[in-house]
């Protein structure tokens, strides 16, 4: 966070410097409930906050920081996927800074960027905030090389580096029931800062024009996350010297084309789709069941999400309405299944979750509007053990509220 006042300072102060500022914000302030397996949460509210102006500094210059803040207190039905549905309420703020280098002339984009954010996640509503045990600090840098062979089409190949630590974490095999995801805390996951890892990030991306107006994007991710701290665990349930690794690789892709039906109803619709996969050279000892899982980390996701948004009235201040849902498959190739007594199966893990999301914006007055929003999430697995977690489930929530944007 210094670092971008310290941007902004010199950016303002450079004698002979003429900053042309172009400036970008948007407030919510959103209020609603939450409702899991039939069970309702108390009302209560969501609040974020995004400040990121544009500075042209120069014609090839130009500095992008940005400063956004959030709480949620009414819990979104995609959180469920994953850790999310453990934690009550949720904090996070990020800081960052984007400079975008165009050389005279050239087709070619550099853009640097550094970035820091925390996260504070309370499992119960009476936890002070700060003290939480999964709460995340993270130092993200990064540089992009784009090259404009079309516009506004481009290829883009970047490299981000991000270190992730949980300064709270700390977990020992008689005081901790779950981990981080809810499973039954393994022997691999007792200790000290186990879930600090190092990630190093390598992206190639790119945009076209597919046949009218149709446009597509696709990427190629490679991701190497190491944990300084989480030692690999042998078939004994002892832990050797080396570390964990894992290395993801990503292949993301969408499609997208407009329509206008009349001047007044505008059309926009998409449909994207991902393939994720995980290979970790760490195992699992359950040492209540004595039990040992080699590639225990290792999965295989699959994802689609079509998407539609109609626009009607005024382009300046429309009507809009989009409509959203997302099916994600999840397949453990070495985690067995338990039954309800918790008791190791045969099969491996698999889990299928869906959500589907409306949302409503009716403008106001200029800049302000009002906002209405309505999800549904259903998921379903082979897993027969969900005394501490929920694999089989079923969520709705809403939230209404007012939107301001300049």
């Amino acid at each position: 966070m210094n670092i971008l006042l310290l941007l902004l300072s010199l950016a303002a102060s450079s004698p002979g410097l003429c900053v042309q500022v172009e400036p970008l914000a948007n407030v919510r302030v959103l209020g609603g409930q939450y409702f899991f397996e039939g069970e309702r949460g108390a009302p209560t509210g969501n609040v974020s906050a995004l400040v990121a102006p544009a500075l042209v500094l120069s014609e090839s210059w130009t500095l992008l920081p940005a400063l956004s803040g959030e709480y949620q207190g009414t819990k979104q039905v995609v959180d469920l996927v994953g850790s999310g549905s453990m934690f009550q309420e949720r904090a996070a703020q990020r800081g960052g800074v984007k400079a975008v280098f165009t050389p005279a002339g050239s087709r070619w984009r550099l853009k640097p960027s550094l970035s820091y954010g925390f996260e504070l996640l309370n499992e119960t509503k009476d936890e002070r905030w700060g003290r939480g045990l999964f709460d995340t600090r993270r130092w993200v840098t990064g540089l992009e090389a784009e090259y404009a062979y079309a516009e506004p089409f481009s290829v883009r190949l970047s490299y981000d580096y991000c270190f992730t630590a949980f300064p709270n974490y700390t977990a020992l095999e008689s005081e901790a029931a779950l981990d981080f995801q809810g499973q039954p805390l393994a022997r691999e996951l007792v200790g000290e800062h186990v879930l600090d890892s190092h990630m190093h990030l390598i992206t190639l991306a790119g945009t076209r024009r597919l046949w009218g107006r149709t446009e597509g994007a696709v990427s190629l991710a490679f991701r190497r996350q190491t944990f300084t701290n989480q030692a690999l665990v042998d078939a004994s349930g002892e832990l050797r010297s080396e570390t964990r690794g894992d290395f993801g690789t990503a292949f993301r892709g969408s499609v997208h084309m407009p329509l206008e039906l009349t001047p007044e109803v505008r059309l926009l619709g998409g449909l994207g789709f991902q393939v994720f996969g995980n290979a970790s050279d760490q195992a699992s000892y359950d040492a209540k069941d004595a039990r040992f899982m080699p590639g225990y980390y290792n999965y295989i996701e699959f994802g689609f999400e079509p998407w539609l948004k109609a626009s009607m009235g005024d382009e300046r201040e429309p009507i809009t309405l989009s409509l959203a849902g997302a099916w994600t498959s999840r397949s453990y190739s070495h985690r067995l299944v338990q039954d309800s007594a918790g008791a190791y199966q045969g099969e491996t893990l698999r889990q299928r979750t869906w959500t589907l999301s409306a949302t409503l914006s009716y403008p106001l007055a200029p800049r302000l509007s009002a906002l209405f929003s309505l999800q549904h999430g259903q998921a379903s697995s082979n897993q027969g053990f969900q005394s501490f977690y929920s694999y089989d489930y079923s969520a709705t929530n809403y939230l209404m509220g007012l939107s301001w944007e300049y």
